[in-house]
């Protein structure tokens, strides 16, 4: 039965190879055969397929540039990656969760995304194609099931978190060269310009890589690890450094803010020893970082790199002029329009893609002075976007999953690296108020990745395995 299917599968396939070259499309019919192939690989070695996506989706290079186009929509290439694993996940797992109480809250979600969607189409609030576009972003948080059905082992996530702190410095490398050579321009930088604007501040470009979520959301496993000894340490040593220039050079105000109570929150957790060490290693780095980057560059008489950082940084104890700021005042537009709106469809929302009422600058002043402006479609505050596309139950349904996966990361027994997971989907959760940390492909990814993890380490019975337990003793 199985050589039938592999025999007719075969034949299929010479068939629209045939045709495709016959029809002179020979280049859809090598994409095919690629295609083919590649998703073949992805199903046959999971693990190396879900490092492939995350470099495709929150590598060094942004997903934009990964790209087909399907019957007039475009679809990025982790997209087709995730499909596939999510394809093995549900066929042939090897765990048969489905990540419990948080993979049902996300379902929920779903569920309400879906039908918010279909009723916006419908009424002709929006198209499909835009509806798309802007709801698409959220599918990425089904690289939870896909870690918790086929990654359930220490073992296995260990290599994927290895793989997301190793592109969390990568990131950090990339961005700091191009924060440096000024080139807005580079292929490393956001094509759209829709979700990330980049800026410059000073002499220092603002630069976001695509792989700063993960470094951001993993860089307290990555602590926990040095201090506990953990191989390969020369590893963990390296990355260190790049993921915290990773943060520096994005310029996150929120990021800096909250990653300084998390790293409050993780030394609170840790026991004397591991604090010890967190706060001489974190003292050396931001030390060494700061010479690295003020250091100046040929001799050149231009201010420091380090300056437009400094002032940035010091608006943060100046709230009165933060909530003065163009940023501020843009974002609070966006906030009185948005509930203005949600309140009157609490019920379901009105539906990605679909104006809500507050507009944004497209394009230059005219001849006459005056601004074209089009719709703005999204919302810098997540919880209030969630709230106005999908509804109560939607925004329910999410919240709720964060809420369960912070209680399972916490949970009595739980080793070490879930507690340290737990304060990444914090972190994460807290910049979404003022940061599109939902909607973004790269960071839901980060998300669903650790989210995933937190369910996957989740101890049976509420107990953990003794080697966590004397390891957490050893190093307390």
């Amino acid at each position: 039965m199985r050589g039938g299917v592999l025999l007719g599968g075969l034949l299929g396939l010479e068939a629209l190879i045939g045709v495709g070259v016959g029809s002179s499309h020979y280049k859809y019919a090598l994409l095919l055969v690629v295609g083919i192939a590649v998703c073949w690989l992805v199903w046959r070695f999971p693990l190396p397929g879900a490092i492939g996506m995350l470099f495709l989706a929150a590598g060094i290079i942004y997903p934009q540039y990964y790209v087909f186009h399907f019957a007039g929509h475009t679809v990025y290439g982790y997209q087709i990656v995730l499909l596939v694993l999510l394809a093995r996940a549900a066929i042939s797992p090897r765990a048969s969760s489905w990540g419990g109480a948080a993979g049902g809250m996300l379902a929920l979600f779903f569920c309400a995304l879906i039908l918010s969607t279909m009723l916006a189409v419908h009424s002709g609030s929006t198209s499909l194609n835009n509806a798309l576009i802007w709801a698409e972003s959220f599918g990425a948080l089904a690289m939870f099931w896909v870690v918790v059905r086929l990654f359930p082992d220490r073992h296995s996530l260990g290599v994927l978190l290895t793989a997301g702190i190793v592109l969390g410095a990568i990131s950090g490398v990339v961005g700091l060269v191009l924060a440096l050579s000024g080139n807005l321009h580079s292929v490393f930088q956001d094509p759209s310009g829709s979700v990330l604007v980049t800026s410059q501040v000073g002499s220092l470009l603002r630069v976001r890589m695509p792989g700063l979520p993960l470094g951001f959301m993993l860089l307290w496993v990555l602590l926990v690890w040095i201090a506990r000894g953990r191989g390969p340490r020369w590893l963990w040593w390296v990355c260190l450094p790049w993921i915290l220039v990773d943060i520096l050079v994005s310029q996150n105000r929120n990021m800096w803010v909250v990653g300084t109570l998390s790293l409050v929150l993780v030394l609170m957790i840790a026991g004397p020893r591991v604090r010890g060490r967190l706060i001489g290693s974190i003292v050396l780095l931001c030390a060494a970082i700061a010479v690295l980057i003020a250091a100046p560059r040929g001799g050149s008489t231009a201010p420091s790199p380090l300056k437009p950082i400094i002032t940035r940084a010091s608006t943060i104890l100046n709230p009165q002029a933060v909530s003065q700021s163009g940023s501020a005042t843009d974002r609070d537009y966006e906030d009185r329009e948005g509930w203005a709106t949600a309140k009157h469809h609490l019920g379901i929302g009105i539906g990605p893609g679909v104006f809500y009422g507050a507009t944004i600058a497209d394009g230059p002043p005219d001849m006459s002075g005056d601004t074209p402006v089009g719709p703005r479609l999204f919302l810098q505050n997540q919880y209030l976007y969630l709230l106005l596309i999908t509804g109560i139950p939607g925004a329910a349904g999410f919240v709720l999953f964060l809420l369960i996966s912070l209680r399972t990361a916490f949970i009595r027994g739980a080793p070490i690296e879930s507690r340290m997971l737990g304060i990444g989907v914090l972190a994460l959760s807290l910049t979404a108020i003022v940061q599109l940390s939902f909607t973004d492909d790269s960071y839901v990814i980060a998300l669903g990745l650790v989210a995933g993890a937190i369910a996957a380490l989740r101890p049976p019975g509420g107990e953990r395995s003794r080697a966590d337990a004397h390891a957490d003793a050893a190093v307390a």
